[in-house]
């Protein structure tokens, strides 16, 4: 079962970093092989989740685009995208958070499969209580057709865009979704893997 307490990025090393993210990519490659998104894993590629083409969203700045409420559950923007059509070639993972929030009212936040099926609930208070500003959960997948939402949890009315928290995860998509075949070539053409 993964760790979904979320440990602050300071209590983690460079090392301990490099593999937990290595192991998520690796893992995200076996998902999207086992979907058949591609007939081998180099033309696969892993990059950082964007939200306007991967979630919908107007912006690629996290923020609560959503106002919420004190002491209640209140979804978040991306409430119900479906990884499909253009997102369907694809599986994402979320496995950090992020706050550049000074004072968050935003104390906790929960990932599902749309309406139903809760995957996550992360307690993020004591994360802000330290003064973190990064912190690091056991991953949370969604693979091609499934409906990605996740809430907030507030302790105070918060206006849109109030406050600065995020949740970066990996894509594994086949090139020529987002990123060029062109820049698989130009990587092999420098050696740089």
């Amino acid at each position: 079962m993964p760790k979904l307490k979320v440990v602050p990025k300071s209590e983690l090393s460079v090392a301990e970093i490099s593999s937990f993210e290595a192991k998520i990519q690796a893992a995200l490659v076996r998902m999207a092989m086992e979907k058949d998104l591609a007939a081998d894993p180099s033309e696969l590629v892993v990059r950082d989740l964007l939200p306007i083409p991967d979630l919908g969203w107007a912006t690629n700045a996290w923020s609560n685009q959503v106002a919420t409420v004190a002491n209640a559950w209140q979804a978040a923007p991306d409430v119900n995208v479906r990884l499909a059509g253009a997102q369907q070639n694809r599986v994402i993972a979320f496995y950090k958070v992020i706050n550049r929030t000074l004072n968050p009212a935003i104390v906790a936040s929960r990932f599902s499969l749309g309406a139903t099926g809760v995957l996550g609930v992360m307690q993020l208070e004591e994360l802000w209580a330290e003064q973190e500003s990064v912190g690091f959960f056991g991953p949370i997948f969604y693979t091609d057709g499934e409906t990605v939402r996740y809430d907030f949890f507030a302790d105070a009315v918060v206006a849109i865009n109030g406050e600065q928290i995020g949740f970066p995860a990996m894509v594994c998509e086949p090139y020529g979704e987002q990123i060029a075949m062109d820049a698989k070539k130009r990587v092999m053409a420098a050696q740089w893997v």
